[in-house]
């Protein structure tokens, strides 16, 4: 006896074939919104504020030392990272603060030998 067609294709599919919850639109979507988070990441990390919490800048380092004549003359501006470090013994615990950046100076020592 002959098995009656039910309508269905009995058709496969390739076997390369997965389905995919993405499609083409959305991945395209997708990837604009990604780069377009990677330009403003950009755009809003490289504005520059002249703010003192602010030592993004050569000049503004330069200006803003303490002494800046005797920086130039005797030294060279630099960043001074100010941290600091808790250790508790028992419980052996390690805690760090929250750094700050300020402007600074480093004094060179004299070379000459004589």
């Amino acid at each position: 006896m002959r098995r009656k067609s039910t309508g269905k294709s009995t058709a496969t599919k390739p076997p390369g074939w997965i389905p995919s919850a993405f499609n083409y639109t959305s991945i395209a979507i997708l990837a604009g919104v990604f780069v377009l988070g990677i330009g403003l990441g950009i755009a809003f990390s490289s504005t520059t504020t002249l703010d003192p919490k602010n030592v993004a800048s050569r000049a503004f380092i330069d200006e803003s030392a303490p002494n800046p004549e005797i920086c130039v003359q005797y030294g060279a501006s630099a960043m001074v990272m100010d941290t600091r470090l808790f250790v508790s013994l028992n419980p052996f615990n390690v805690y760090v603060s929250q750094p700050t950046m300020r402007p600074g100076c480093v004094l060179r020592t004299n070379a000459r030998q004589f």
